[in-house]
């Protein structure tokens, strides 16, 4: 396939992205969600192995079937629900799953709900298992999965830091926040993108930022990211208006293209940051940093036994390094030094 490329006036020429590439990124991303569905459905499956239902051997005797005996064995059924449980939570886009917080999340409804179609399928279809191999069974495929899914994490992880899954995309402003964008796909490729142009909001003085190339102005952001073919925008949220953005968010809704935006905050962490709706508005809510009077006990509580049984286990070889201190040298085998505490 031929190279696209774009010639804006005044500004320099598109970097190259062949489309074909991006679909090549779709059938591996595809082939990455089809491992990620085996390794689930073999954690499954070991989870039943190792539920203590099955471990248990069979018997004659109806009161002690087990999923492995005679109308038990149609448990094993059940297996593809979880699968099907997990792709309706959307456990198969790693797009989605970006933050391990939000895997958590899903993962955790996931395997609530499959557990809850398990109690259902065994009560209607009166299969003879028992209450504890339930118990067994959440508790065991919880773990499998929960291993088979950092497994597949780290994979995504090692092939995005290796360009086999970055996505190409497009930011949006030229500012400093815009840069430090570009910047940071770039240094941080586990994050599955590379920025390859910038798309500028106002006048540019340069037909290049940092290397990249300026390709258009936020008037073309249809076209731009139609024949660049990237996968992806983003906006820093300090180099655009409310009306830009809307006029950005309005034109991409034909193109096959996620649009992330920055809050406009480059200095506040992420993690004090929520979303709130507000009469049809998003409200972001500024977490404190100071720890609540529960939250400071609790962490309190938590420094002093851990830093106590820390202090026990160290004690003998904190003991042997300190008389070796005072057998070789001078000094005394504890640092004192003054240093500015709480009080001051």
């Amino acid at each position: 396939m031929a190279d696209v490329r774009l010639a804006p006036t005044g500004v320099a020429e598109v970097a190259h992205v062949d489309v074909a590439a991006r679909r090549t990124l779709a059938r591996r991303a595809r082939l990455l969600a089809f491992v990620n569905l085996i390794v689930d459905l073999v954690a499954v499956t070991c989870g039943y192995l190792l539920s203590k239902g099955i471990l248990l051997s069979t018997r004659g005797d109806a009161t002690s079937r087990t999923p492995f005996s005679l109308s038990g064995r149609w448990v094993l059924l059940t297996i593809p629900l979880w699968l099907v449980i997990f792709a309706a939570y959307g456990l198969y886009n790693r797009r989605e799953l970006d933050a391990p917080s939000e895997e958590i999340r899903r993962l955790f409804h996931g395997i609530t709900v499959s557990l809850v179609a398990v109690v259902m399928v065994t009560f209607f279809g009166k299969f003879a298992v028992s209450r504890g191999w339930i118990a067994s069974l959440a508790l065991f495929t919880t773990l499998t999965v929960a291993v088979g899914r950092f497994a597949v994490r780290k994979l995504a992880g090692r092939l995005s830091a290796n360009g086999f899954l970055c996505s190409p995309a497009l930011v949006v402003g030229t500012n400093e926040e815009a840069r430090t964008i570009a910047r940071s796909l770039e240094r941080n490729k586990r994050l599955g993108y590379r920025a390859v142009g910038f798309v500028s909001v106002g006048p540019t003085p340069s037909a290049a930022v940092d290397g990249l190339p300026v390709v258009g102005s936020v008037e073309e952001i249809a076209s731009l990211a139609r024949q660049t073919g990237v996968a992806a925008v983003v906006i820093a949220g300090t180099a655009v208006r409310a009306d830009v953005l809307l006029q950005i968010d309005a034109a991409l809704q034909s193109a096959d293209v996620e649009i992330r935006l920055t809050p406009g905050l480059p200095h506040v962490s992420p993690s004090r940051i929520t979303i709130r709706p507000l009469d049809g508005l998003a409200l972001l809510s500024l977490d404190r940093r100071e720890l609540g009077i529960r939250q400071a006990a609790l962490k309190r509580v938590f420094d002093v036994m851990v830093g106590t049984v820390l202090f026990v286990l160290a004690l003998p070889v904190m003991a042997v390094v300190g008389l070796l201190v005072r057998l070789t040298s001078r000094g005394p085998a504890l640092f004192r030094q003054q240093r500015v505490g709480k009080a001051g």
